[in-house]
């Protein structure tokens, strides 16, 4: 994830989280049909924005694991190239190095 988009991101949360607390400002309920109480609009668009933004959080998470993750690779991938005379192995760095990052990650 780049630096632009992390300020991005970090500016979309910012606005998301103005629009949640004057929303909080507006929920109240009404009566529905048959005197029961239901939200009016700014509870039931608060409940679907805080959904949203907790989904775009775990995403945001979710890349920038990734991201970390594909540099942890590329890193493993350099060093098995210059390592190359010593490796014996006949097989794509890549696919070697992805197999020895899954084993640090499973190690407790």
């Amino acid at each position: 994830m780049t630096a632009v988009t992390k300020h991005m991101h970090g500016d979309l949360l910012e606005t998301l989280d103005n629009v949640l607390e004057f929303l909080d400002n507006q929920m109240d309920v009404k009566d529905g049909d048959y005197g029961e109480p239901r939200p009016n609009a700014a509870m039931s668009l608060f409940a679907e924005l805080t959904q949203a933004v907790e989904r775009l959080k775990r995403d945001i998470r979710h890349s920038q694991i990734e991201a970390t993750d594909e540099r942890k690779l590329e890193r493993i991938v350099k060093v098995l190239k210059a390592a190359k005379p010593a490796v014996s192995v006949k097989a794509d760095h890549r696919a070697l190095a992805s197999g020895i990052l899954m084993a640090i990650q499973e190690q407790p």
